[in-house]
């Protein structure tokens, strides 16, 4: 069992400087759920492939691991726009469409490398 530290109540800490804290609160994993500066609610997720590898390597230098990333979108609608929209996010429209993979098939937390 992975007992996980959801950080949304730090919310004001920059994501990079969040595993740290959650190293300091002695827990070993940590729950991605939706912030403004990264994976804001409803919307497509702000943080860019550089923004990802920091991320990534604060979390290696501090020993913690991702055990989920929960975005929150609205998938799909009755609007044939919504259900365009959802199909994007979430990667299973047109090919080369995108969509962020918050779980790939590997049990991984998706993040691009």
């Amino acid at each position: 069992m992975k007992i996980a530290l959801d950080p949304y109540m730090f919310g004001r800490v920059p994501p990079t400087e969040l595993p740290g804290l959650v190293a300091d609160l002695d827990y070993q994993y940590i729950e991605l759920s939706p912030r403004e500066d990264f994976l804001p609610f409803f919307l497509h997720p702000r943080a860019d492939r550089a923004q990802i590898a920091a991320f990534k390597k604060a979390l290696s230098a501090a020993g913690v691991q991702v055990s989920s990333v929960l975005p929150l979108y609205r998938w799909s609608g009755p609007d044939e726009d919504e259900a365009k929209h959802g199909a994007r996010v979430q990667g299973t429209g047109p090919a080369g469409s995108g969509g962020f993979r918050g779980v790939d098939h590997q049990g991984q937390h998706g993040l691009p490398a």
